[in-house]
């Protein structure tokens, strides 16, 4: 799960609060939140304030909208294989 953060674009300390603090911790996980979800988990994880940060280190809007493509892939494969077993 942390190659799959780093590779949305999250940093060591903002993986660890997705992982820990929010309680996701495999790929099944992320199938579960809609678009505003995914914006409330970056919320979660960063402290207040204009700038999303989370420990000194950045929570950009870019790994946030990665987060919201993955989600949405995870969700597509897995109406795919609904449809058509074997196929996606």
């Amino acid at each position: 799960m942390h190659a799959a953060l780093m590779v949305l674009g999250f940093t060591g300390p903002t993986e660890t609060d997705i992982m820990e603090k929010q309680d996701i911790e495999d790929l099944e996980e992320l199938k579960i939140p809609d678009d505003k979800e995914v914006e409330s988990l970056s919320k979660a994880v960063s402290m207040s304030g204009g700038a999303k940060v989370t420990g000194g280190t950045l929570v950009s809007l870019i790994s946030e909208a990665s987060l919201n493509h993955a989600v949405f892939y995870l969700k597509f494969l897995e109406r795919c294989e609904q449809l058509h077993p074997g196929d996606c």
